[in-house]
Order: structure tokens, then sequence, then C-alpha cells
């Protein structure tokens, strides 16, 4: 019983904040899509999407009784990691291939001038300037890409492990025990 409600939880706030992701990509398409690809907002992003998990985890703990081993904290984590992610892997396929497929090649140009700006503010040699920007570019392109979008969910995959380790650690409550000796 338990595993199905540990599923049925992680499913739930999976999908929650899977649809949190697409609004706040789809207010980002709207009010300016090189908001997109600023590092604040993607800083931001992750900030709200570990402050949800944490919630979720630490409801879920609630809801079997206030206490949750290691192994149950990174389960709920992870499953429910995995599923915003794949909501979210999904919608960015439909944006970038069907709903704007010119979308990557604008913002692939903006990260190009982002990166170039800061750079220079920096005070980088032309030369080192031009070879980092023909790297971005490339990996712009394949970043976009439908084959780019499930390679990038398979190491997302990685870094939500990463995460559901830490969270885990965090989440995870133990009775406490009278050791009378």
């Amino acid at each position: 019983m338990e595993k199905s409600n540990l599923f049925n939880h992680a499913l739930k706030f999976g999908f929650i904040i899977g649809i949190v992701n697409i609004i706040i990509g789809i207010l980002a398409y709207m009010v300016g899509e090189t908001l997109m690809v600023k590092w604040w907002f993607g800083l931001l992003i992750i900030v709200i999407n570990i402050a949800l998990i944490v919630y979720s985890g630490s409801q879920y703990r609630s809801s079997i009784g206030g206490y949750m081993n290691f192994k149950t904290a990174f389960s709920v984590t992870f499953v429910t990691f995995f599923i915003a992610g794949i909501i979210g892997t999904i919608f960015n396929i439909l944006l970038y291939q069907v709903i704007d497929p010119e979308l990557p090649g604008r913002l692939a140009t903006a990260a190009i001038e982002q990166t170039e700006q800061m750079m220079t503010n920096m005070g980088a040699p032309a030369d080192r300037i031009d070879e980092q920007l023909q790297t971005i570019e490339g990996r712009m392109n394949d970043q976009f890409s439908l084959m780019g979008q499930i390679k990038g969910f398979g190491i997302a995959l990685i870094i939500y492990a990463v995460l559901s380790l830490i969270l885990g650690a965090i989440l995870k409550k133990s009775e406490k025990t009278d050791s009378a000796v």
C-alpha cells in the first residue's frame, strides 16, 4: 500500500511541478524569450523546483505518520523529479520542434550575444572570445534538436538522482527510540 501511495503522491506533485514549469516557460516566452537564456532565470527555476520538491517530500512524510527513512525520502523525491522532468521535456520538444521551430536559433543567438558581452566586459582576448562563441554555437544547436532534448533529459536524470540523494538525507526523519541501558 505504501509504494502505491508513494507513487501516487510523486505522480501528483511531479505533474504539478511540471505544469508550474510549463507556465513559467510560457510566460518567459511571451514576456521576452531571451529571458530563457539568462543564467539567473535558470537558477530561479532550479530553486523553485527544489522548494516544491522539498514541500512535496515533507507533505508525504506527514501523510505517512511524520517519519520517513532515507530510501523512501530518496524515492519520493526522485520519482517526483522524474515525472516533472518528463512533462517538461515533452513541452520543450513541442515548443522547439512544433510550436516555434525558429526559437532555438533565436535563443542560440541571444546566448552567444550574452556570452560575448560578458567575456568582453571581463577583458578576454578576441581570439579566446571567438573560440568560445563557436563552441557555444555548436552546443546550442545540438541542445535544441530532438536528440539533444532526449540527451538532456538523460543528463537531467543524473542531476535528479544527486539532488534526490541530498534531499532524501534532509527529508528523512527517524523515530526517536529510548535506549535505556
